[in-house]
């Protein structure tokens, strides 16, 4: 039997044979007088015991249940319309997001504004995630990365498009009509990654993919769908989170109880198949990995894995929510990009197994991400009350509208307007129904007391890769045109290739001074592609060194973590002291691999020494570290790797949606800061993030991007003393 709640008010002109209701009031000591008690008890129709009762409560029986072998609509109940394997997730008005005091919200920077959202059709979910198996019996592919974790693993390891793909062949495969019409594909579908990468860039896409009304076969669920789903008709209670720690059971401890009953997370999804993961650098655990589906307890509807385990894609674009009311909400057009992904995985943090917290990756990305299907049952299985109600075109709230989120007309994270612009996250101040709080280029509401600093972070993109961009010695023009608008105090500079090129830098930046490794003289060459920058009327230089993100940290030029890495990667640092305040501060910068398990053994790396730093002074870590909000090292650099808790913060997560940009073009060039890969960390004091911008500024006769990297910088305060 199933157990519901505050299923969806009737609509009386759609609907002929409404729950009656009896009202009945007396007084708690027998006395006459005004009612102390109000008693609604209902009396429904056959047919309609999941229905509201007219009153806010339940119709049938005292706790609401449809009786065995039925399930509930959202209104009546019927005969289960959906097909073996498969729940039916009923009508139903719910509030999508998290409340401001829900721990571990926002984590990675993805939106969670609360606000209503109405689902005015019952859709059938697959109670688990495709395994490599199902995958493997529809498209003869095998694309995870953990092919010998065994057939009823998730499957993992495929992009967006090829989800769709997939699903079209399971329509077809099954006598259905396909959900989704394709054109111009390209690349190996279900190809996965070269052998050793546990995430890529896939080839495989499609020129335009667009839904088919009215179809039979399988599709995504949408973002909203899948919330619900999640949820199982739960509303979180603010009043919950009270008292608790606010990283309590957000990482990878364990054992964890909110999540150990029902969900996988870097904490539990210990693995022992011979591809297992590596993740003793950030999990308490030796080697990790998706697990089989169905493992743990489903959720209250029936439904397994929906927290944990894999990713799963939606049908939606990112974008920001706001708190208006939404009916059937769905963001779907050719002004999208990236692809929202709900549910956390294996590998991520507690914090992402969360049923409000959003991801997002772009389509043709490949990673620990996987699928749930979802088919439509007919209108006719439905019940009377949906069916009149849907025939009538009413959705059950109280504006019958359905709502669609339309991206701005350019597509982009960013204001359509020329200059220098303030923007609320997003990216269309237009399109908002009015300013937020902290947009119109304002302050938040923080009290500032301590020194303040403007740190950038910037990939400039190395000399000889220049191909589809201007010459280098035109980029360094536009280089000190865009540094002299900052006016930054420390700058981390990446990629670049040639020690002499650090003193063109310098050339269009008068004022600063650098430093990076400058090799021995001997055996070792000049390496600057991490490069510090900082002010030299500002700070006083008291100290400075590299580490090389290696097992060898001390030994330069040493190569990396990951098998085949062709370049050394290293981190270049300065201990400064502030002239104004005499306030110490270390600042340093450093260039990522893109390649695994670089990543995740750099990261536990960084955080011991940025935690060593810490205790004579506050540290700002800049970077190309090559890793999304997503992914496991941002986890452990913004988590911590040890009981301790010490971990570094990230100054986009305290501004949310009130990131700003500089542009110059009639049209916004697209930048989404939810799959952002450049960062400015903090760590050691209590730092306030007053600005967070990205440079989207082009240049020249062909107006180009003067790098294939996005400039970003904050003006970040630190609070009271050290």
């Amino acid at each position: 039997m199933q157990h519901l709640k505050n299923p969806l008010r009737l609509a009386a002109a759609a609907v002929a044979t409404v729950a009656a209701a009896v009202i009945v009031a007396g007084c708690a000591d027998g006395s006459n007088g005004n009612p102390d008690i109000v008693e609604c008890i209902p009396t429904c129709a056959e047919g309609q015991e999941c229905g509201g009762d007219g009153c806010g409560g339940f119709c049938g029986t005292p706790d609401g249940m449809c009786a065995d072998g039925l399930k509930c609509d959202g209104m009546s109940c019927i005969a289960n319309p959906c097909p073996a394997g498969f729940v039916l997730v009923p009508a139903w008005t719910y509030r999508m997001g998290s409340p401001d005091n829900e721990p571990g919200r926002v984590t990675g920077g993805g939106d969670e504004t609360l606000h209503k959202v109405t689902i005015s059709k019952p859709f059938c979910m697959a109670e688990t995630e495709v395994t490599n198996a199902e995958w493997a019996a529809v498209t003869a592919t095998t694309p995870s990365y953990f092919k010998d974790a065994g057939d009823n693993v998730a499957v993992q390891n495929i992009n967006w498009y090829d989800a769709i793909k997939f699903l079209n062949m399971k329509s077809v495969g099954d006598e259905l009509t396909p959900c989704y019409l394709t054109d111009m594909e390209s690349g190996t579908h279900g190809g996965g990654c070269v052998t050793g990468q546990i995430q890529c860039n896939g080839d495989f896409h499609f020129g335009s993919v667009s839904r088919v009304p009215g179809c039979t076969g399988y599709r995504l669920p949408t973002e909203a769908e899948w919330e619900l789903a999640a949820r199982a008709g739960h509303d979180t209670d603010p009043d919950e989170f009270e008292g608790l720690q606010p990283a309590q059971g957000l990482q990878c401890q364990s054992p964890n109880p909110r999540l150990d009953p029902f969900a996988w997370y870097c904490g539990n999804a210990a693995a022992t198949y011979e591809s297992a993961y590596d993740c003793r650098d950030w999990s308490p655990l030796e080697t990790c990995g998706p697990q089989p589906v169905a493992r743990k307890d489903p959720n209250a509807w029936g439904l397994y894995d929906m927290l944990g385990n894999v990713f799963e894609f939606t049908q939606d674009q990112y974008w920001w929510h706001t708190a208006d009311p939404q009916t059937d909400p769905l963001l779907d057009d050719e002004n999208g990009y990236n692809r929202v992904i709900r549910g956390g995985s294996w590998s991520a943090a507690a914090a992402f197994a969360r049923v409000a917290s959003r991801a997002a990756m772009g389509p043709t990305d490949r990673g620990d991400v996987g699928l749930r299907p979802v088919i439509d049952p007919p209108t006719s299985a439905l019940g009377p009350m949906i069916q009149a109600r849907l025939a009538a075109g009413l959705d059950g709230t109280d504006d019958s509208a359905r709502t669609n989120r339309i991206a701005p007309a350019a597509g982009n994270m960013a204001p359509e307007t020329s200059g220098r612009s303030s923007t609320d996250g997003s990216g269309a101040e237009a399109a908002m129904p009015e300013p937020a709080p902290g947009a119109e280029d304002q302050e938040q509401e923080v009290v500032f007391a301590g020194p303040t600093y403007r740190v950038v972070s910037f990939n400039l993109m190395c000399s000889v890769c220049g191909a589809g961009y201007d010459d280098w010695e035109e980029r360094l023009v536009y280089f000190g045109d865009m540094f002299e608008t900052i006016q930054a105090d420390l700058i981390g500079i990446q990629e670049i290739v040639f020690d002499f090129e650090v003193d063109q830098l310098l050339a269009e930046l008068p004022g600063y001074a650098a430093y990076f490794y400058k090799g021995d003289g001997a055996d070792f060459f000049a390496y600057p592609d991490a490069t510090v920058l900082y002010r030299t009327d500002r700070f006083e230089l008291l100290d400075q060194g590299e580490y090389w993100l290696s097992p060898t940290p001390d030994v330069p030029w040493s190569m990396g973590y990951s098998p085949g890495q062709s370049i050394p990667r290293v981190v270049a640092w300065v201990k400064l002291r502030d002239r104004t305040t005499s306030q110490i501060v270390y600042f340093a910068t450093t260039h990522y691999d893109s390649t695994h398990p670089h990543q995740e053994h750099s990261a536990p790396q960084m955080i011991r020494t940025v935690e060593q730093w810490a205790v004579e002074a506050p540290v700002i870590q800049t970077g190309d570290f090559n890793t999304e909000p997503r992914d496991p090292a941002f986890n452990i650099l913004t988590n911590g790797i040890d009981a301790t808790g010490f971990h570094m913060d990230d100054t986009f997560a305290t501004v949310g949606n009130y990131w700003n940009s500089d542009v110059n073009t009639p049209k916004n060039p697209p930048y989404d800061p939810i799959n952002r890969i450049d960062h400015i960390f903090t760590a050691g004091a209590d730092f306030s993030t007053k600005f967070w911008w990205v440079d989207l500024r082009k240049f020249g006769p062909d107006t180009l991007y003067p790098s294939d990297h996005r400039l970003i910088w904050a003006e970040i305060v630190m609070n009271g003393p050290y």
